[in-house]
């Protein structure tokens, strides 16, 4: 029989060090508090059980709760250094459910369910070897290393390097915690935990098993349409099931949808995702966990939730989308939802929830990468992560960087312990970079041709050909400067999400700077915009429909002199793939108080904002035309004098969908009035306005445009009117308006949304006009889908209710998903 390769060692002396003294107190189901010091009769850390232990209390992280414990022993997490007490006594009162954490161990008497040590032989509860787990071990103990004490700094043993790192171990009548010892034999192997081989292929499962000592049992077929073909559907025994080594694990491979598909893509959007998080301080407790409900807004009840990862923390690390076509809105839908969240056996995974219409049914959270080979032991430790696809049109080539934590918290470096690992549906791959701060080029046919990073230890910006972040060209070195000055599909800008091709990005090494065009062709075409050094100018940032704006042949950006004190609109031909980049025309200049900005172009003229400070400030829009250098006044565009309000967020808005030309201007218009300061309750009016200075839709009054959102909308805006909670800052009491977002449509008044007034039997019975509740914002919109006309939002009520929203934008179809004392966030 194979064993694990520990490393051979003499046996060393017995374990020394680091008592930590027997504290004898009565058993007992609360703890006591006094003076700093918490006595603790129970407490469970991971597998392990510790009596009569005494810590100083840190600090309060959730303060108490309830009218009783939930639960009646102590839990412990290493990787937050958090201690959740059901039950504690102070003086004599009873508190219940408070979160603290840590400061320091005093003392604790006993530990089961840890490491054991009878002279020469130590027996181990679990150790973790690489990515396997095995339990019941008996080794014996080569040298002794040291020991730290403090609190267990795991929950459960780790070999790697040739030592072995125990976190508590009993000997004799005293525990000694995070101890390092070398293995000088080992004795006997109990059992190994099986590894989760679902939703990798049938070959790769065979190695993951053989490196387990474990041997593939029976082989069988079945269909799938979620899972590609020759992966893995299922195994028996289950991932995380402890048997001896030489055992046979059985396998369902999958051999497709059965009816073509492609595994389960689909035509359209079939399940909308949401994550479900308890709100602070409430009580009863709400929910946790990711659910999906059915793209039929009418349909959206509590009754029909589907919960795919219950009653455990999740986190949404990215998606992958299906794109029919190239232009925004001729088919766009999601594939797949990836998360992290926690599995049975208490360690964190990674899943694929395929979210298409491919299925009926409700679709299944399953595994993916062998992430949890990881032995991640908290969602904390996943630290921040960015999604991309190696190929647009191939929603199944989905991957994701991910930043995982040390054992105790994020981190920034290797150093720390930290680790960045690449993830797909099929392995987790350790790569050499230190940042998630990634941008992804694509050539025009969609396939991933750049990645660019700036290194956070050196400041180099640089650039890999692929995922594997190998051999990267450094393009700029000691780039403490990096701006993203804009960035878009470099032919035309009709890209739809995520297909960049190019950028414009501000460089700098503290000495000099300059700006820069790149694009998907790679290295070749980092080239330096001539004759602009930003030198003492500072350059406005960028995104599509924010900041920097762009048509569909130039980006115009403007630039604050900071010692001539004026301010410069430049326009910047976006150029061909590879092109060289000439110098930028400055078309206007003013100065920097009352100082512009730039908020669209419709490919003739550039439209500008000035807004004067007062009380209240006033705006004043004009145009400047495309392609003239110096214009020395703007042409006056707005109501006559302006606006009497400052414009709190403007957009113009997508045109004829092949490009960012755009003529219609959506304007939302904030307080005019003195009452509002300092805080405006709500913007007080919204308006429609063309390039030619014709009013589309005139000034309304109590409503705001929900905008930035109309490349997936379906070419509507959403507008919010006649809000009735004028004494706060909400949507409260408005009616929910889909307005045309294209340009000079023939009516701009906008549709009202209809919504379910009344449920039987889990159906809609009774429609009406959405109003959105007392105290309540619409803070956020995602479209989602051409095909499916599915669009989730964001939507907060302001007292122990949270909701979530799924429309349908074309047909002006809303409905409201509640569950008490529940924060619920759309989960892409």
């Amino acid at each position: 029989m194979h064993r694990p390769s520990f490393v051979y060692r003499r046996l060393g002396r017995v374990l020394p060090v680091f008592l930590l003294c027997a504290y004898a107190t009565a058993a007992n189901s609360t703890d006591t508090y006094s003076g700093g010091t918490l006595s603790i009769p129970t407490v469970t850390i991971g597998a392990a059980t510790f009596t009569n232990m005494v810590v100083q209390v840190g600090t309060i992280v959730v303060p108490p709760s309830g009218s009783s414990g939930n639960g009646t022993t102590d839990t412990y997490d290493p990787a937050s250094n958090r201690l959740t007490v059901p039950s504690v006594l102070v003086g004599a009162t009873t508190y219940h459910n408070v979160v603290v954490t840590v400061g320091s161990l005093t003392s604790v008497q006993t530990v089961s369910g840890a490491d054991s040590y009878s002279p020469p032989n130590l027996t181990i509860s679990s150790v973790q070897v690489g990515t396997l787990t095995y339990h019941d071990v008996t080794i014996r103990v080569g040298n002794i290393l040291g020991a730290t004490g403090g609190m267990p700094n795991a929950v459960e043993d780790n070999f790697a390097g040739g030592r072995l790192q125990i976190p508590a171990v009993q000997v004799g009548a005293r525990v000694y915690t995070n101890a390092t010892i070398t293995v000088g034999a080992i004795l006997a192997v109990g059992s190994v935990e099986v590894p989760d081989v679902r939703g990798v292929s049938q070959a790769a499962a065979a190695t993951l098993l053989g490196a387990a000592y474990l041997a593939t049992g029976t082989v069988t077929t079945a269909a799938s349409s979620s899972v590609p073909v020759g992966g893995v559907i299922s195994q028996s025994p289950a991932p995380g099931t402890r048997v001896a080594l030489g055992s046979t694990v059985s396998l369902v491979v999958s051999t497709g949808s059965g009816g073509g598909g492609g595994g389960g893509i689909g035509t359209g959007v079939g399940w909308i995702p949401f994550i479900a998080t308890p709100a602070t301080g409430k009580t009863p407790v709400g929910q946790n966990g990711l659910f999906v409900l059915a793209p039929d807004p009418l349909a959206a009840t509590a009754a029909n939730i589907n919960w795919i990862l219950p009653n455990t923390g999740v986190i949404a690390l990215g998606a992958s989308f299906v794109l029919q076509g190239t232009t925004p809105g001729s088919g766009f839908w999601p594939y797949a939802g990836i998360y992290a969240a926690l599995n049975s056996q208490q360690v964190v995974d990674i899943y694929q929830v395929n979210l298409t219409n491919a299925s009926s049914g409700a679709p299944a959270a399953f595994p993916v990468g062998n992430f949890a080979a990881r032995k991640v032991p908290g969602i904390s430790l996943i630290c921040d992560s960015k999604s991309s696809q190696s190929n647009l049109l191939d929603p199944t080539s989905w991957f994701v960087v991910v930043h995982i934590g040390a054992s105790g918290s994020c981190g920034t470096s290797t150093a720390t312990g930290d680790s960045w690992v690449v993830v797909t549906a099929t392995a987790t791959q350790t790569v050499g970079i230190t940042t998630t701060q990634i941008e992804f080029l694509h050539d025009p046919n969609g396939l991933l041709t750049a990645l660019v990073l700036n290194d956070p230890a050196t400041h180099n910006f640089l650039m890999y050909a692929d995922k594997n972040f190998t051999n990267p060209a450094t393009l700029f070195a000691g780039a403490t400067t990096d701006v993203i000055v804009h960035a878009q599909k470099s032919a035309t800008n009709s890209g739809a999400v995520g297909n960049g091709g190019l950028e414009f990005r501000e460089l700098g090494n503290g000495t000099t700077s300059a700006l820069y065009r790149l694009d998907y062709t790679g290295a070749g075409s980092f080239k330096a915009i001539p004759s602009y050094n930003p030198g003492t100018d500072t350059l406005s940032q960028d995104s599509i429909l924010t900041g920097t704006k762009a048509d569909a042949n130039n980006v115009y950006f403007t630039a604050t002199n900071l010692a001539g004190a004026t301010e410069t609109l430049y326009q910047e031909p976006i150029g061909a793939p590879g092109s060289t980049p000439p110098p930028p025309m400055a078309l206007y200049s003013g100065g920097v108080s009352p100082g512009f900005s730039a908020l669209g172009s419709d490919g003739s003229v550039v439209v500008l904002e000035t807004i004067t400070p007062g009380a209240p400030s006033t705006s004043a829009l004009g145009t400047v035309p495309v392609g003239v250098a110096a214009t020395a006044t703007q042409t006056p565009l707005g109501p006559a004098g302006g606006y009497s309000g400052s414009i709190a967020k403007s957009q113009m808005i997508v045109g004829n969908g092949s490009d960012y030309a755009h003529s219609a201007l959506f304007i939302n218009l904030s307080c005019a009035s003195a009452k509002c300061k300092p805080a405006p309750t709500h913007p007080a009016s919204t308006e429609i306005r063309s390039v030619g200075n014709t009013a589309l839709q005139a000034l309304t009054p109590t409503s705001e445009f929900l905008l930035d959102t109309s490349i997936l909308n379906q070419g509507y805006i959403l507008e919010v009117k006649g809000v009735t909670d004028t004494a706060t800052a909400t949507d409260g009491g408005g009616k929910l308006y889909a307005v045309p977002g294209a340009d000079n449509a023939a009516d701009y008044g906008g549709l009202v949304f209809e919504g379910c007034l009344a449920f039987s039997g889990g159906a809609c019975a009774t429609t009406g006009d959405f109003v959105i509740p007392t105290q309540s914002t619409l803070s956020g919109v995602i479209g989602i889908s051409s095909a499916g006309n599915a669009t989730g939002l964001q939507y907060d009520v302001g007292n122990a209710l949270f909701s979530g929203v799924v429309a349908d934008i074309a047909q002006q179809k809303i409905g409201v998903i509640s569950l008490t004392n529940t924060n619920i966030q759309f989960a892409y």
